[in-house]
């Protein structure tokens, strides 16, 4: 009998991760971002990243892109109390980033977008304690505001 429970009880645990999975990769296809960016939930394996990105919401925006443009012209509308940093590998004077003065550029930007497979702008990744807290197409500053409970 104590044999059953030792096989049964990984099994119940693995069963729950699955279906936690599962859950995630349903929002995921729904929203129609499941192939873009990080897998929510998953750890950021480096502990480079992790330190250049801590608890936080990061923006990936770029200089040539009109829906970024769209999107950082109504920058100063987010809630300052959120902890946003805006990542862009090509920092351009012309895109106009408001209020908020965290910024990754350059090579740390491209670093962080590769280890979180960001391909996509705009895009947003909510991060909390290493782990990729949500992420998001960014149609809208609301993609980003929606974000900020999931710290």
């Amino acid at each position: 009998m104590m044999l059953i429970g030792l096989v049964l009880a990984p099994l119940a645990l693995l069963a729950t991760a699955l279906l936690r999975e599962a859950v995630v990769l349903r929002a995921e296809v729904e929203r129609g971002d499941a192939h873009l960016g990080p897998v929510v939930g998953s750890l950021i394996a480096s502990g480079r990243v992790r330190r250049m990105a801590p608890n936080g919401i990061y923006l990936f925006l770029e200089a040539h892109c009109a829906p970024c443009a769209a999107v950082a012209d109504r920058l100063d509308e987010i809630d300052a109390t959120l902890p946003l940093t805006i990542v862009m590998s090509d920092d351009d004077p012309r895109l106009e980033l408001g209020r908020h003065g965290n910024r990754l550029t350059g090579a740390e930007a491209a670093e962080l977008a590769a280890a979180l497979r960001v391909t996509a702008t705009p895009f947003a990744v909510a991060i909390r304690d290493g782990f990729i807290a949500e992420k998001t197409r960014v149609r809208g500053i609301e993609d980003v505001e929606r974000l900020g409970p999931t710290l």
